[in-house]
């Protein structure tokens, strides 16, 4: 679709945000196969962020490290909250974040890195 928007002469100004984890970016013991896939979407992240950037797409992903249901348990020392990591994905998804594109974004207690 942005291809064709962008081919017609129109401008295009797309965001793509995807969703990884610190087990994509460094791995995770016992998760071999959660730690892959993550992994596998930092990549994806990387080439989409490549090959779409000439049509007006930018691509990026966040790693959020944040107290959820899922993570209480077994981290329950973290200290980031989802609506920590919220104004990120906000940001990203705007104009005020023009040029920013194949980048990795991990978001833990008020840290961007």
């Amino acid at each position: 679709y942005w291809r064709g928007e962008a081919k017609a002469g129109r401008t295009v100004a797309a965001r793509v945000i995807n969703t990884t984890s610190g087990a994509g970016l460094l791995g995770s013991v016992g998760q071999g196969n959660y730690a892959a896939a993550k992994a596998g979407i930092v990549g994806l992240t990387l080439v989409a962020a490549a090959e779409m950037g000439r049509y007006g797409v930018q691509v990026n992903a966040i790693a959020p490290a944040a107290r959820t249901r899922m993570t209480e348990e077994t981290f329950g020392a973290l200290e980031g909250l989802p609506e920590d990591v919220s104004p990120l994905v906000v940001w990203l998804g705007s104009e005020g974040c023009q040029g920013v594109s194949g980048r990795v974004f991990e978001a833990e207690a008020g840290r961007i890195t």
